[in-house]
């Protein structure tokens, strides 16, 4: 009779784990696996949750970013539609090739955040499609180019991922600095100094910021004076390391870029 029972039991075991390994992760992606770089490029069948070699040539990603690029600071809809038969999910981020994440993720209906920087299922979805709407906010201007990444999985053994490339549209709403407010800039390597002068026709405050390749501000300073005039800005570059950076000047509702190069 005991041993009856413990066969019982056995069994009992063997058959909740055989059945929780054909589901799909019910509440979320339990760890990074969006195919993007900061992964090394590992999707849901990387991540220990699912079988299967990853398909990489699906669509079920779309967006309402234009095809010009994403505009600084604004909201855009991600949608994704993931289509087969049985329990689905996904993961997304928005990354840099250099694996910095980029702009502000915000969950919408059966999505959650996780992770800090991820975007996963709260809860899977039967349907067929399978269907996530969230938002993203782009980051800051200079930020550059970057890649949304997704991975999808539809049960445990068939799994996607799809990569859309996203630039930055720099003359979006921007008004550009006109030829009577000319930008001059000197770099001093000794003082480590950046100087930005501009000629303004207004008494407005005019912020000078320097990004480094990766999109990233890593300096930045504003006029105190707001003269109409000649205006010197200077930039403190002690902190930074010689290479190219993208120095953006901001007046009233105008902007402007410039590469720059620091040496010692």
């Amino acid at each position: 009779m005991r041993k009856t029972k413990t066969i019982l039991t056995l069994a009992i075991v063997i058959a909740t784990s055989i059945t929780f390994s054909l589901q799909s992760e019910p509440g979320g992606a339990p760890r990074a696996a969006s195919g993007g770089p900061t992964e090394g490029g590992a999707t849901c069948s990387q991540s220990g949750c699912h079988t299967g070699a990853t398909i990489t040539d699906s669509v079920f990603m779309t967006t309402n970013i234009p095809a010009e690029g994403y505009t600084p600071g604004v909201e855009y809809e991600i949608t994704i539609n993931v289509v087969g038969t049985g329990k689905k999910g996904f993961m997304f981020s928005a990354q840099k090739a250099s694996g910095n994440f980029l702009g502000t993720i915000k969950s919408g209906t059966g999505s959650k955040i996780t992770l800090n920087n991820y975007i996963t299922h709260s809860s899977s979805k039967t349907s067929n499609p399978g269907n996530w709407v969230f938002n993203w906010t782009a980051p800051s201007a200079g930020s550059g180019s970057l890649s949304l990444y997704a991975a999808f999985a539809v049960t445990r053994n068939q799994t996607y991922s799809q990569s859309i490339a996203i630039n930055e549209n720099l003359a979006s709403g921007i008004k550009e600095i006109t030829n009577d407010e000319k930008v001059f800039t000197q770099y001093n390597p000794i003082a480590k100094t950046l100087n930005c002068i501009i000629n303004t026709s207004k008494n407005s405050t005019i912020t000078a910021s320097l990004f480094n390749l990766n999109g990233q501000a890593v300096a930045s300073t504003s006029n105190t004076n707001k003269l109409i005039g000649e205006n010197t800005l200077s930039i403190n570059t002690s902190a930074l390391k010689q290479g190219i950076y993208l120095l953006q000047i901001q007046y009233e509702d105008k902007i402007m870029y410039k590469k720059i190069m620091l040496w010692d």
